[in-house]
């Protein structure tokens, strides 16, 4: 009752407060220029993701939202994934070998790897080819100081993006210099469980070339964990993180180059405690060239190349991997009077081997041996204006992957603008997931083994949204419906028959995903206000049978910002979820030995001092207080991945860090 009488509440604040979307076009937007915009200028603020192109996002053929740099800088955080936490929709919870991996959009049923939704930088893919979903790594150790603005796309993205823009996108766009010269930043922080801490970023601009570069370092002694394993066997340990990262993106007329080399440690935990270390190291490069031949065409090359390296401890053996993606291709834009369109194709190549090995470093056994896999794709997709304010969109994608035929995607939408500021959106996208080798080619003996008949994955969406959006305000409400089909699904292995069967995979019927989202941002009194709130609600049915998914049905989310005199401000966000459902759908003889799983109350604060704008000091320095959990709630979440325990433990208790972040010009 408790937690209806909040969604309620939540829900009227929700309503009736005033709301306008607004990212950081460049690293900053002030507020004269904001103020300055007349109503259209304001609802059309650019977003690239939904056509790979500049656009208005009231008019983008997708339902999508954004985070600026001005919400992460208010309401703070120590990476990623506490950013996105505060996304409309995304819940995110862990798998035991894979923690702080798992996101669920939309209600869409977890895995140990995220490979429903794809991540970008910068529109570029940020994905190895053996897992197609390992993503910690990414969101934790990327620098936030880069960060310009993070788009988020709700909807399939296959037709544009391929494989893993299943259920949706989200691009991470990099900050780019804003004027000319040379203006940086060093930042250190420390605080619970023993957190060091330190970033930096400098941005160099000079005629027609820019240069941005940040580095990120965050370590920690880690939350202590404790819970019953499989075995019964109660443990606890310290939950460590040590992320490193550099980052890197340049611009020379035409060219761009973007680049990334992070190193991230973390605690894990396997089918028994205690807890094992594993480690990611990834190189990411992306050199890009756009050719403008006039005002009406241009095409656009890429080549991105994802390595990662990875080493995980099982007990007393390592298992290292070596996962290769490289990726070219190629965008021809083309405009009209009352149409536009872009037709492309790509060619990926994935490349890579994993193994056991003892401590000597001898091969126990080769559990994906060396593979070589061969995508293709081709794409279109063009918009024609009716009339003023009502456009059409139709597109589709053909992809090859590896042995599989050539299959269809088709994409088509109506979306309709009003000058007066209400509009409409009516939306139906197809998107695929084929197989990748650690589903179809893995064999670790006695424990799992893949599925070399794996069918790829499809699943059909409509979204219908309405909007309002005047100069200080913006509501959204939309409804979708996704059917999920030849779900790729594991088999529970049995140790108990002679001979042992083994864990596998195989392609399930089909799950129906529906829901209800409803958004509301503002910022008011000069921008010194900022008012943020989203209320999902969703529900799923599997093969006829509801709630076999652990995800809550009800999320919600509500920030509160405040800018004062003298370079004070204060950001106040709390994310509600109501209970997760349990995991005994998936096994019905799962051990209840641990906390149920309750509804969750995570609540963060952000404090912070502009000394700059403090008359008697004026100095170039940023002091910041952030307090994670402050409720200190207890959060046990369903274990999905197995389903042999009932939860596990899934966050820190309450935290709290202390930064001093300074501020130069060369």
């Amino acid at each position: 009752m408790k937690a209806i009488n909040k969604i309620l509440l939540f829900f009227t604040v929700a309503q009736f407060c005033p709301v306008l979307q607004a990212a950081c076009k460049d690293a900053s937007v002030s507020t004269e220029s904001l103020l300055n915009l007349d109503i259209k200028d304001l609802m059309d603020l650019d977003v690239r993701t939904a056509s790979k192109k500049t656009e208005s996002m009231a008019e983008a053929p997708a339902v999508m939202n954004v985070i600026s740099c001005d919400e992460i800088t208010r309401f703070g955080g120590n990476n990623l994934t506490e950013v996105l936490e505060r996304a409309t929709g995304l819940y995110f919870t862990g798998a035991p070998t894979f923690a702080q991996n798992t996101i669920s959009l939309r209600g869409d049923s977890p895995a140990s790897f995220s490979r429903h939704i794809l991540l970008l930088f910068d529109g570029r893919p940020v994905r190895e080819g053996q897992t197609g979903g390992t993503v910690s790594p990414f969101l934790l150790a990327f620098p936030l100081s880069m960060v310009e603005r993070i788009e988020i796309v709700r909807d399939p993205g296959s037709v544009l993006y391929g494989s893993g823009a299943y259920v949706g996108v989200i691009n991470v766009i990099p900050k780019r210099p804003s004027k000319e010269g040379t203006e940086g930043s060093i930042a250190a922080k420390g605080g619970s469980f023993n957190t060091k801490a330190g970033e930096g970023h400098l941005f160099w601009k000079k005629d027609d070339a820019d240069l941005s570069i940040a580095a990120n370092s965050f370590k920690e002694d880690g939350w202590n964990f404790k819970s019953f394993d499989n075995k019964r066997v109660y443990s606890q340990g310290n939950y460590s993180e040590d992320n490193i990262s550099v980052v890197a993106a340049g611009h020379y007329k035409g060219f761009k180059l973007d680049s990334f080399w992070l190193d991230s440690k973390q605690d894990t935990i396997g089918s028994t405690w205690p807890i094992d270390p594993t480690e990611h190291q990834w190189i990411y490069a992306n050199l890009g060239y756009t050719q403008t031949w006039d005002e009406r065409q241009r095409t656009e090359f890429n080549a991105t190349l994802n390595q990662m390296n990875a080493e995980l401890v099982i007990g007393r053996f390592l298992a290292p991997a070596v996962a290769n993606s490289s990726l070219v291709e190629a965008t021809h834009f083309f405009t009209g009077e009352k149409w536009q369109g872009l037709i492309g194709g790509t060619a990926n190549v994935m490349l890579g081997h994993s193994e056991t090995v003892n401590t000597n470093g001898a091969v126990i056994s080769q559990d994906i041996p060396e593979y070589e896999n061969y995508w293709y794709t081709l794409y279109t997709q063009i918009d024609h204006e009716l009339w003023q304010g009502l456009k059409l969109t139709l597109g589709g994608q053909a992809v090859k992957a590896g042995k599989i035929d050539w299959q269809f995607v088709p994409r088509g939408g109506v979306t309709y603008h009003h000058q007066q500021g209400w509009g409409v959106k009516a939306l139906y996208g197809e998107a695929y997931r084929a197989a990748y080798v650690n589903e179809n080619g893995i064999n670790i003996p006695n424990v799992f083994t893949g599925n070399p008949l794996l069918k790829p994955e499809t699943i059909k969406t409509f979204d219908l949204q309405v909007f309002y959006q005047k100069r200080n305000y913006q509501v959204a409400a939309t409804y979708y419906h996704s059917l999920e089909q030849s779900l790729i699904i594991g088999t529970l292995s049995n140790a108990l028959v002679s001979p042992a069967v083994p864990a596998s995979n195989t392609n399930g019927k089909h799950m129906t995903f529906q829901g209800l989202e409803l958004e509301a941002k503002t910022k008011l009194f000069d921008e010194r206000l900022l008012f943020t709130s989203s209320l999902t609600y969703q529900t799923s049915n599997f093969n006829g049978r509801l709630y076999t998914t652990t995800v809550p049905d009800w999320l919600g989310k509500v920030g509160l910002s405040y800018n004062f005199d003298l370079g004070m401000s204060m950001g106040l966000f709390h994310n509600f979820s109501s209970r997760p459902h349990s995991n005994d759908a998936i096994n019905p003889n799962v051990l209840n030995i641990n906390p149920e799983a309750q509804p969750i109350n995570l609540m963060t604060l952000k404090l912070s001092a502009d000394l700059k704008k403090y008359t008697p000091l004026k100095l170039p320095i940023v002091l910041n207080f952030y307090t994670y959990n402050l409720l200190d709630d207890e959060v046990y979440l369903p274990e999905f991945s197995n389903a042999l325990i009932n939860t596990l433990s899934q966050r820190a208790s309450r935290s709290f860090y202390f930064g001093m972040e300074y501020k130069f010009d060369l």
